[in-house]
């Protein structure tokens, strides 16, 4: 499970920021796009971000595990919402080493698996589907299904080549910059132009999980490690 996942969300204070809306015709909010999906476990937490937002003249994005800020030309305000102060997570790992790597499709290769546990399809990242229109008849039906949701009516995907829509207990975990992290989530960094990482100066001392920094062209941000 990636650790951490209530970091941006069990800071004390809030405070109100503007919602952006992201383009899919512009090619930086696109990109952000990838990191304020929904979260996959289906469960909601006291803060959502299923929407980037303002802070000052800077947009961030972030899905729990991941965040990433840029500066967006013209970009689109649609609401208001009440949010962690982001600032000061931001500035609290912000400590970068010396020395930044580029990261490269080929560091995404999954060569760790769970310990005793599934971790996400490097191929799908547990992608789920619409079951249809009707729900199952029975519960023998829906026991059969695979991981059938009785709230969204969805399931996993089986057309994914690798997991089948299956539970996945491959290798599906990768080492960047000596920190563990699920290669399917690492996926959004590498899309990003000229990606470059580097290991987090800052440790926290209540986990054995630790941050790497990135930055691309016109974006930096945060990931969040697994726990060993």
């Amino acid at each position: 499970m990636i650790s951490r996942r209530n970091t941006l969300k069990t800071i004390a204070a809030a405070f109100m920021a503007p919602t952006i809306q992201l383009r899919q015709s512009v090619s930086d909010e696109r990109l952000m796009m990838a990191f304020c999906e929904p979260d996959r476990g289906r469960y909601r937490l006291q803060y959502e971000f299923e929407k980037p937002f303002g802070f000052g003249s800077l947009t961030y994005a972030s899905d729990y595990k991941a965040l990433i800020r840029c500066e967006l030309a013209g970009r689109i305000e649609d609401g208001e919402k009440r949010l962690p102060p982001i600032a000061k997570t931001w500035d609290r790992y912000w400590m970068p080493q010396t020395q930044w790597r580029p990261l490269t499709p080929d560091d995404l290769r999954p060569t760790e698996a769970c310990d005793g546990n599934f971790g996400f399809c490097p191929e799908c990242g547990d992608r789920r589907v619409s079951f249809g229109a009707e729900y199952p008849t029975d519960a023998a039906e829906a026991a059969s299904l695979p991981d059938w949701d009785v709230d969204d009516n969805t399931i996993r995907d089986v057309s994914c080549p690798r997991c089948h829509g299956r539970w996945y207990g491959g290798p599906s975990n990768v080492r960047i910059c000596g920190v563990l992290h699920s290669s399917w989530n690492l996926r959004r960094i590498v899309a990003l132009p000229n990606p470059q990482v580097c290991k987090s100066l800052w440790l926290d001392p209540k986990s054995d999980a630790n941050v790497i920094l990135f930055r691309a062209d016109g974006f930096e941000g945060m990931s969040m490690g697994m726990a060993e």
